[in-house]
C-alpha cells in the first residue's frame, strides 16, 4: 500500500504537479484524514464522496471536515460528489 504523501513526493521528484484527486473509500474517510493530511493542499481539485449515511453515528466525515476547514478552498456539490477547489489556482502552490 502507498500513502498519498509518497505518491505526491514521487510525482514531484519527476517534476510533475498533482492536480486532481478523487476519493471514494466507502466510509473510511475518518482513517484517511485522521493524520498526515498535508497532501490535501497539494491538489488544486479534490473530489470526495462522504459516507456518513453508510455508517450512521460514526462521524466518518469529521476528520475530513476538520482537515479541509483549515485550508483556503471553495466547495461545489454535484450529486454525491463534493468538489473542493483551491483558491490558489492560478498561483504557485506552496510547499
Amino acid at each position: 500500500m502507498l500513502s498519498i504523501n509518497s505518491l505526491v513526493k514521487d510525482a514531484e521528484s519527476k517534476k510533475l504537479q498533482p492536480f486532481i484527486i478523487k476519493i471514494d473509500i466507502e466510509g473510511f474517510e475518518s482513517e484517511l484524514f485522521s493524520q498526515n493530511t498535508e497532501w490535501i493542499d497539494r491538489f488544486p481539485v479534490l473530489i470526495i464522496e462522504l459516507h456518513d449515511w453508510v455508517r450512521p453515528k460514526e462521524k466518518t466525515s469529521l476528520t475530513f471536515l476538520n482537515a479541509i476547514s483549515k485550508l483556503d478552498r471553495d466547495f461545489v456539490y454535484v450529486k454525491e460528489n463534493i468538489f473542493s477547489i483551491s483558491n490558489k489556482i492560478g498561483s504557485p502552490i506552496s510547499t
